[in-house]
């Protein structure tokens, strides 16, 4: 049985209506469950490949930690964005006493473990989301900071962590749209536009498509038309591409 912090999480995140609404609904969750901050973000694997994606994300850390993160290109030597870029990443456990004990560290690495660590991330774990080959939404990861150490955090990570990945990856399926539009600044497509672009990817052409929907071709085009200037594509190729990716037909 989920509890009723779990069940109250996922009707707000179902009521959102805005990135503040939303940043709300997961902070609350993950600070119910012992966690003080989160970090979410995609890969930009429209525009690039995975493995030179940027990282887009949003954050409840301080703006001079996301300051600073830029100016030293931590994004180079963070284990989460590392995992991310695989292609099968799994969820992993983050901070500096628990790295020490796994590898040995790099003089960059060590230093941007006790950077996060003054930063009050002190252990925390990152969580793949939409990531899986069959799965058409960019790779995308949710971290979860704690101030605590080690062993507390340890503790606090196993009584909650089944409820905590459930509700990320509830989370990654029903704002997928709401998210994507925040992260790429889409415009959501119509109906009519989804309607259209999906034909199009089961290699119907736009007279064919008009007769599946009972339009004139020239509407057709017109939605084609709309759909590619809205998802910034190219091609018709371009615009189905980047509509699959983005899950939303």
């Amino acid at each position: 049985m989920f509890s009723q912090t779990f069940m109250d999480g996922c009707d707000r995140l179902q009521s959102a209506k805005s990135q503040e609404e939303i940043t709300k609904a997961i902070q609350g969750f993950v600070e119910n469950k012992g966690f003080w901050s989160f970090n979410f973000g995609y890969l930009d694997t429209l525009n690039f490949s995975r493995a030179d994606a940027p990282l887009k994300f949003i954050s409840t850390m301080s703006d001079d930690w996301a300051e600073h993160y830029m100016n030293e290109k931590y994004e180079e030597v963070d284990f989460a964005v590392r995992e991310l870029r695989k292609e099968r990443p799994t969820p992993i456990l983050v901070g500096y006493e628990l790295q020490k004990k796994m590898q040995v560290l790099t003089s960059d690495e060590e230093k941007y473990l006790r950077d996060a660590a003054e930063a009050n991330w002190q252990n925390g774990c990152v969580i793949p989301l939409g990531s899986l080959p069959m799965d058409n939404k960019p790779p995308a990861g949710i971290g979860v900071a704690s101030e605590l150490r080690e062993k507390e955090f340890l503790k606090v990570w196993e009584a909650g962590a089944s409820e905590i990945l459930v509700f990320m990856n509830f989370m990654n399926q029903v704002l997928s749209q709401s998210i994507a539009d925040l992260l790429y600044s889409i415009e959501p497509l119509t109906d009519r536009e989804r309607d259209c672009l999906a034909f199009l990817a089961r290699g119907l052409r736009p007279d064919r498509i008009g007769d599946e929907l009972s339009i004139a071709t020239v509407t057709v085009n017109m939605h084609i038309r709309n759909a590619r200037y809205k998802l910034k594509a190219t091609t018709n190729a371009h615009a189905v591409a980047k509509a699959i990716r983005l899950n939303f037909i």
